[in-house]
């Protein structure tokens, strides 16, 4: 198992990372603009995420860990569960269909006529 810790990174060299990552973790406190976990998603990776309240309202609940033991034992099962590693996946490809720029524009559309109305 490699682990890697980023800083500052040009977009090239995110993709060549993202491209052999298998899952993404995600567990600072610092960063809370969340474009890297989105491009995480974007390359189809399984994310675990520390419970940082806003994460609540973009993310299912199950890719975020309630405390420590939480995040263990989900990167435990990603790495010796298969099945759950795939069907995992999936649910975090899915989770990002929620950044989608026609979903979007969609919800504020539905949120502006409620308001008119």
């Amino acid at each position: 198992i490699k682990i890697y810790f980023l800083w500052k990174l040009n977009r090239t060299k995110i993709i060549e990372l993202l491209k052999k990552t298998d899952i993404f973790m995600y567990s600072t406190f610092q960063d809370t603009f969340v474009i890297s976990i989105v491009e995480a998603l974007s390359f189809w990776l399984p994310i675990i995420l520390n419970n940082y309240e806003l994460f609540n309202d973009l993310y299912d609940n199950e890719f975020i860990s309630k405390d420590t033991n939480d995040f263990v034992l989900k990167l435990d099962k990603l790495i010796t569960d298969e099945a759950y590693y795939k069907a995992y996946k999936n649910k975090a490809y899915k989770n990002l269909k929620k950044f989608d720029k026609e979903q979007i524009v969609k919800e504020w559309h539905k949120i502006i006529k409620e308001q008119v109305n």
